[in-house]
């Protein structure tokens, strides 16, 4: 799938990522960027199929090596459903190779398919049951799924869009992951850089948690970056891992507009990292 048909396909992402993320996986050799780190959500409208496309490798790839992955709605949520033998994938996400029967929690009900239908079971993820904000909201970021008595994590992509705008505070992102304030932070990475001292932690957690958050809709009439400029911008990867080891990883800062995408929302900075 070339950039213009997977742009069609999505519909409301801007085609400026879709052709960045491409030229991130083209030049490796400049920068070897996370399999878990960008994260498309496309909605197939003639198929009614939803389907999450990561770039990296995998035995699963569309024509231009995007990976093409199961993606289950739950709870107003998208997840996407893990190969339990990317191992890869699951170190990235401090996950184990093996669900055991003590990860299992309570039963939460059923989420949906690709195609809407009723999908298994889905639990709590007992190891993070515990992990909860000041509000009493436990973390949401891994589930584990069974169908066929089959064992699986979910994790967490994006809310589900009502509009081609829908956007959440950073704020409310990371609660998502159990985290309420930069106190909550073992480390923080940009790119090359890994942050873990408290004052580093707390002044960038401050810059994130005071960006101005958009849409789609307003992130492009804002930003007349062409195509080709933003596909050869820099784009660094970033990695949040909490104290109790929740870890979040598709998030890109794009530096020459000084945004930070993730789950499809746009963060404004109002200064640079």
């Amino acid at each position: 799938m070339n950039v213009n048909k997977l742009s069609d396909a999505i519909g409301h992402i801007d085609e400026r990522f879709i052709a960045s993320a491409m030229n991130r996986r083209a030049n490796k050799k400049r920068r070897r960027f996370a399999a878990a780190n960008f994260l498309i959500l496309v909605l197939v409208a003639g198929f009614n199929m939803t389907t999450l496309f990561r770039c990296g490798s995998s035995d699963k790839k569309g024509d231009d090596g995007a990976m093409i992955l199961n993606v289950i709605e739950y709870n107003g949520a998208y997840y996407e459903q893990v190969d339990m033998n990317d191992t890869y994938l699951l170190d990235m996400y401090n996950l184990p190779y093996e669900i055991t029967s003590e990860m299992v929690g309570k039963n939460l009900g059923s989420g949906k398919n690709a195609v809407g239908e009723k999908y298994g079971n889905i639990y709590v993820y007992a190891p993070y049951s515990k992990i909860t904000t000041k509000d009493g909201r436990t973390c949401r970021s891994v589930y584990v799924s069974e169908e066929n008595g089959e064992y699986s994590f979910l994790l967490f992509c994006n809310i589900v869009s009502f509009d081609s705008n829908t956007h959440m505070e950073f704020t409310e992102l990371m609660s998502f992951f159990g985290i309420d304030e930069a106190e909550d932070i073992e480390s923080m990475t940009i790119g090359d850089e890994k942050y873990i001292s408290p004052e580093d932690i707390s002044c960038l957690y401050d810059i994130f948690t005071s960006s101005l958050s958009m849409g789609s809709d307003d992130f492009s009439s804002i930003n007349d970056v062409g195509t080709d400029e933003f596909a050869h911008m820099e784009v660094l990867d970033m990695r949040i891992v909490s104290k109790e080891g929740v870890v979040i990883n598709n998030m890109m800062y794009y530096s020459g507009i000084n945004y930070i995408r993730w789950a499809d929302n746009y963060f404004r900075l109002e200064e640079g990292l």
